[in-house]
């Protein structure tokens, strides 16, 4: 090409590198995540451990009634057909209509879709929909607990799309131990709003006894942004201002509820995690420091 060619070529990299960044970024992060995935944990997940001690001391002995086989047969797979306890599994819980679905579908690299199509009927070897979407709708679209491929890549890990608390179907008082949430890695507790409702306090408080580790994700804060924006508010700005005000509601919430622990808060923008799909690049939160931190969740299996 010659150096005025390679001098070209680095001048267009250059100009298009803000472009580009954030997309980068979120793909490097994805792959962070994708290579500690890909190697097959050591051990069971803490919580499920203890709840399988829990189970264990309130059975009468004998025979084989104790055993793990018993337990994960008996009770644990019919609470989550389909449930690997040898997998990496990630549950995204929390209250119907928080954008949970839509979440599992941009963490993986997914767009929505209302209806169900070809796609969702290619799984792999363990019958695990590799390329299905979760389906996204306006009403309470998801009835029962649904498992995906987190990617072609990691196949060591399940992302569990969990019903969601607080209707008829789903009593937000039992969800916990109804939904067997004692069994996941961890799990990332869904949000739309600025406060966590009593059904979000009574879950994190399951998971706080039990050691399991948790998070809040803050969604649809784009368009919290947009708002701001579009009343002539500089992007940059509008993001801090949002980031400010909603960690700062959800903090007090949870002073409030007398939570042993703080959970880590991220605000996403969903749609950063699939290249922005049109949005601007400006409006990108904490993406990568939910995937960092879902990374640093499943090294804790690493350990023999």
């Amino acid at each position: 090409m010659g150096i005025t060619g390679d001098l070209m070529l680095g001048a267009a990299v250059l100009a298009l590198s803000p472009i580009w960044a954030p997309v980068l970024g979120a793909r490097y992060c994805l792959d962070k995540l994708d290579c500690v995935l890909s190697k097959k944990p050591k051990k069971r997940a803490a919580a499920l451990d203890k709840a399988f001690e829990q189970w264990q001391a309130n059975r009468v002995s004998g025979f084989n009634w104790t055993s793990w086989k018993y337990y994960y047969d008996g009770k644990l797979c019919k609470a989550l057909p389909g449930f690997d306890a040898d997998n990496y599994n990630f549950a995204f819980v929390g209250n119907v209509k928080s954008g949970k679905s839509a979440l599992v579908n941009s963490v993986r690299g997914l767009p929505d879709t209302l209806v169900e199509d070809a796609n969702n009927r290619i799984c792999d070897n363990k019958g695990i929909a590799r390329m299905g979407r979760a389906r996204v709708g306006f009403v309470e679209t998801t009835m029962d607990t649904s498992r995906y491929s987190f990617g072609n890549a990691c196949e060591n890990a399940v992302v569990w799309d969990v019903p969601g608390s607080g209707t008829q179907s789903h009593r937000a008082e039992t969800y916990y131990k109804d939904k067997a949430l004692y069994a996941f890695d961890c799990l990332i507790l869904v949000t739309s709003g600025a406060a966590a409702g009593e059904a979000d306090v009574a879950l994190m408080k399951a998971a706080s006894e039990m050691g399991q580790p948790f998070a809040i994700v803050r969604t649809k804060c784009d368009l919290d942004a947009q708002t701001l924006i579009d009343a002539c508010m500089d992007p940059a700005e509008a993001v801090r201002m949002v980031r400010e005000e909603v960690t700062m509601s959800l903090q007090k919430e949870l002073a409030a509820a007398g939570l042993t622990r703080t959970p880590p808060i991220f605000l996403v923008n969903r749609k950063a995690f699939n290249g922005f799909q049109g949005m601007p690049s400006s409006l990108r939160f904490d993406e990568d420091k939910l995937l960092e931190w879902l990374a640093a969740v499943a090294k804790q299996r690493h350990e023999a």
